[in-house]
């Protein structure tokens, strides 16, 4: 009886904040949810709170936070801490997710903070901030970033000349000499600006170097929250289902490269691209569910979902081109799914994949994830948050291995091209250099990139937020995928270590030929030069004594 009654009673919440922020806040919410029982300081409660939010004007010391958070849970055990940080941040935000609170709020709007109470009352998890967590993830290519200046540099100066060359063509006053003389260096620097653009970008000949130009903070769109985490339950399913509805939102539209690195999915038209990869999902989603009801320990799970992969791709490709299509194939009008599916090979693997035992451990039993050197549980932000990269990365790396493969079939049949190509590859000519492409820089990846990150133990793991495609490199052990390496692998990456084993002794013999070159110039050279001067001046002055 009295347990229902507590059941009925309302809500008893405790709000630290300034005075009159917390006056109108409880005026706020009280209004809104009668069922809340509002108290401003600790020695008014009734009972037990059932939440307690915590409201910071300023955060000036990460530590100094911290512990006061760790005394509220102490003190107010087990109430679950909704802490509302302010808009502005002067700290790392990535150390904030260490505060461990079931509720972090970034400057929220009245209705974001009635659903995030609503949430936790109910026993979820809540994070919404404005910013990125960690802007160091997002590795970019300082090469080809240089190399994108040079070519804006090269084309601006060539631009420079041209209208430099066109006001002097048209005056008047200009002879027949000269003016040959000015047409044909304005035919030679046109070749060359054609020249450059040609080797620049052989991908793609309709480029122009002004895209380099653009800014992307004008067409970029930014979101009200950059990281929006909202888990109702700590189950599997509830785990599941916010991370997949997380990429889902990230994909709404074609994803926008920030890799500086060529994907073949990038070939097919903008919109197959999105409904592959939300059919990659979809058929995600039914596996792991379908994993969730089934009795399996750690092994069985995992060979479970490397068994299902291959028709996991297959079902994905239906979806993407439709039961019903149909096109001409060597004759005859066939079934497109069907027949594609005979002439690609989707039963792939990919090596730069984690082991898929860690996400799947984390999302179907409830395991701990190891974040950062720390094991923390599933429903932790910080889980959650490396569960959605996992899977993204896994998203983006099936997305490859079936575009890939469709633009093999392409090549084979032509009119397919029409149908899943963007229209600047349907030419042959076209088509096959983006082959070529991707083959040389698949092989750069396995022969000389993967073996430099084994030993380094680096893994480049896929991101995808807010219809951006990123990189994220993790530092991890991988001995055992470095003993597996082949002759010419194994030999990259003996390179690499006799290049630091001999850096300390080349650098210790260029400094010293540099010191030794500095004694020879200075007390030999320089002597020798110096008294040979001595000597043509005491020269001349007898000279002139003379006269």
């Amino acid at each position: 009886m009295v347990q229902d009654l507590d059941e009925l009673a309302p809500k008893q919440v405790l709000l630290l904040a300034p005075d009159l922020l917390g006056q109108s806040l409880a005026l706020q919410l009280t209004t809104e949810n009668p069922e809340l029982d509002i108290s401003l300081k600790g020695d008014s409660l009734k009972r037990h709170p059932s939440l307690v939010i915590w409201s910071i004007d300023s955060l000036e010391s990460n530590s100094l936070i911290k512990r006061e958070v760790q005394k509220l849970k102490l003190r107010w055990k087990p109430a679950p801490i909704l802490l509302l940080l302010p808009s502005k941040l002067k700290t790392n935000l990535n150390q904030i997710l260490e505060f461990e609170c079931s509720g972090l709020l970034q400057d929220p709007d009245f209705a974001t903070l009635k659903e995030a109470i609503t949430t936790l009352l109910n026993g979820g998890r809540i994070v919404k901030l404005r910013e990125d967590l960690d802007d160091n993830s997002i590795s970019m290519n300082p090469l080809r970033t240089i190399t994108q200046n040079i070519l804006v540099d090269c084309i601006n100066l060539i631009d420079k000349d041209l209208r430099y060359l066109h006001l002097n063509i048209n005056r008047k006053e200009i002879n027949i000499i000269s003016l040959l003389y000015l047409k044909a260096r304005r035919r030679e620097l046109l070749a060359a600006k054609y020249l450059i653009k040609w080797f620049w970008s052989p991908l793609n000949p309709k480029f122009k170097y002004k895209e380099l130009l653009r800014t992307s903070v004008s067409n970029q769109k930014t979101p009200l929250y950059t990281t929006d985490i909202v888990l109702n339950h700590k189950d599997s399913i509830s785990l599941i289902e916010t991370i997949l509805e997380q990429l889902l939102k990230s994909i709404t539209e074609k994803l926008e490269n920030k890799t500086n690195t060529i994907f073949a999915h990038e070939c097919l038209l903008n919109n197959k691209q999105v409904i592959l990869m939300n059919s990659l999902l979809n058929q995600a989603r039914k596996v792991l569910l379908k994993l969730d009801t089934l009795d399996l320990d750690k092994i069985d799970i995992s060979k479970t979902w490397q068994s299902l992969q291959l028709e996991l791709r297959q079902e994905s490709l239906r979806s993407l081109i439709g039961n019903y299509q149909r096109l001409n194939f060597e004759g005859e009008i066939k079934s497109v799914s069907d027949n594609i599916i005979s002439l690609i090979d989707l039963d792939q693997i990919d090596d730069e994949l984690p082991d898929p035992s860690i996400m799947l451990n984390s999302l179907l039993n409830n395991e701990p994830i190891k974040v950062k050197g720390n094991y923390l549980s599933p429903d932790d932000p910080r889980s959650l948050i490396k569960l959605k990269l996992l899977l993204s990365n896994w998203l983006v790396r099936n997305t490859e291995i079936i575009s890939y493969e469709l633009i093999n079939a392409c090549s084979q049949w032509p009119d397919l091209r029409h149908f899943l190509l963007k229209e600047e590859l349907i030419p042959t000519r076209e088509l096959e250099r983006v082959r070529n492409h991707l083959n040389s820089q698949n092989r750069f990846n396995t022969l000389i990139k993967k073996p430099i990150q084994l030993y380094e133990s680096k893994r480049t793991l896929y991101e995808i937020k807010n219809n951006q495609l990123f990189i994220n490199n993790i530092t991890e052990p991988r001995d055992d995928e470095l003993l597996k390496l082949d002759w010419w692998q194994r030999q990259v990456a003996l390179l690499v270590e006799a290049r630091d084993a001999l850096a300390p002794q080349v650098q210790s013999l260029v400094r010293y030929i540099g010191n030794l070159m500095v004694v020879i110039l200075t007390n030999v050279v320089g002597r020798a030069l110096g008294l040979i001067g001595k000597g043509i001046a005491q020269g001349m002055g007898r000279t002139i004594t003379n006269k």
